[in-house]
């Protein structure tokens, strides 16, 4: 009884090998989708523009600065997923908490941003010409929705990089168990190369 109890679990097929794959593929599988969706918004603004009655403005620097926060932020990413190849856990710790740290500094600016954007009359909301058309500032409505869903999206990035977190101090972090720091790293590292394509687009675009 004992051989044939010990025989049916070795048989039992191991499924976390599948368990992980499907984890990135969901993850990739959402990335693509974010894509899609920056793919139509900034090919609706392209249209729109093309339509005319549009206002150019300049873009404040302040989100230029966030470009340079994105990179450091990715830096801590990968400084923390290198530690965990080596098993230098405290060193996985301190990246996490770098990425974090500039993920914030990124939201604080992106807000600042905006504010500047509002000081000079433009806005989330368009306003309306006497006859009921959009004027020209609807030009104005997509700079914020696109990088208000970008917005969305950082701070979907950092939940998950604080749940990694978690688990580097419950020392569930290490060189044999990178799944969840890889997830999140690779999620990180797009959020942060999505800003800068967004970035590129909307100041040489406009």
């Amino acid at each position: 009884m004992e051989l044939n109890a010990t025989n049916n679990k070795i048989s039992q097929p191991d499924t976390q090998p599948q368990i992980m794959e499907n984890q990135r593929i969901i993850l990739w599988l959402f990335m693509v989708a974010s894509i899609l969706s920056f793919g139509g918004l900034t090919s609706a603004y392209i249209v729109r523009m093309a339509a005319g009655n549009w206002l150019t403005f300049d873009i404040p620097i302040i989100f230029t600065v966030n470009c340079g926060v994105v990179l450091l932020s990715s830096a801590c990413m990968m400084y923390a997923y290198r530690s965990a190849k080596t098993d230098a856990l405290e060193r996985v710790k301190y990246g996490l908490w770098g990425a974090m740290l500039f993920g914030l500094v990124f939201l604080v600016l992106q807000l600042m941003g905006w504010k500047e954007l509002n000081s000079h009359d433009i806005y989330f909301s368009p306003r309306r010409s006497d006859n009921g058309d959009l004027t020209k500032l609807i030009s104005g409505s997509f700079f914020f929705a696109i990088s208000a869903i970008h917005f969305i999206h950082v701070i979907a990035g950092l939940i998950f990089l604080l749940i990694v977190l978690v688990k580097a101090y419950k020392m569930k972090i290490h060189k044999r168990n990178l799944l969840s720091l890889s997830l999140a790293s690779t999620y990180w590292h797009f959020v942060g190369i999505l800003w800068i394509y967004l970035y590129l687009f909307l100041k040489y675009w406009n």
